[in-house]
C-alpha cells in the first residue's frame, strides 16, 4: 500500500521543502527595516514642527474672512486650501496668502515649503490659482495669471 502512494509522499515532501527553502532564502535576501518614506531628509524639522495652535491660528485667519479653509502640514511641506467667495479680485485673492506667513516663526519659514491653493466655488477665468513659497523666499510666487476674457 505504501507503494502505491510513494509518488504522492515524495511530491509532498518537495512542495513543503520547496516552501521551507524559499522563506529562508528570502530572509537572508530581504531586509525587515522599513525605511521612512522622506529618508533622513525630515530630521532638520523634529525640534520646528508646525503645532496643531498654529494649524488652527492659520485656518482662523480665514474663517475671519468666511473663507472655507483646510491645512495640511506633509513632510516639510504646508498646504493650505482656500475657497474664496465669488466676489473676490485676483489680487485680494494673492494677499491671502501672506497671512499665512504671520503665524509661523523665522525658523519655521526657512525649513518649510509652503503651498497656497485658492479656488472659487463658481467657474472662474482668473481662477483657481497656486502660491508657493519654497523656504528659502522671502515671498509667494503663483502661477501664470490667467486673464478674465
Amino acid at each position: 500500500m505504501l507503494n502505491r502512494f510513494k509518488g504522492l509522499i515524495i511530491f509532498i515532501v518537495v512542495i513543503v521543502l520547496s516552501i521551507i527553502l524559499f522563506f529562508v532564502v528570502k530572509s537572508f535576501t530581504s531586509t525587515d527595516d522599513v525605511k521612512p518614506i522622506y529618508g533622513s531628509r525630515l530630521n532638520s524639522i523634529k525640534d520646528i514642527n508646525v503645532t496643531d495652535k498654529q494649524i488652527t491660528d492659520i485656518k482662523n485667519l480665514y474663517k475671519e474672512s468666511s473663507i472655507k479653509q483646510s491645512v495640511k502640514v506633509v513632510g516639510k511641506t504646508i498646504n493650505i486650501f482656500l475657497t474664496v467667495q465669488p466676489e473676490m479680485s485676483l489680487d485680494v485673492a494673492k494677499g491671502l496668502a501672506s497671512k499665512s506667513l504671520e503665524v509661523l516663526d523665522d525658523k519655521q519659514k526657512s525649513n518649510y515649503d509652503i503651498q497656497i491653493f485658492i479656488s472659487k466655488d463658481v467657474d472662474a477665468k482668473d481662477f483657481p490659482i497656486i502660491g508657493y513659497k519654497q523656504r528659502s523666499a522671502e515671498e509667494f510666487k503663483f502661477t501664470k495669471d490667467r486673464t478674465a476674457e
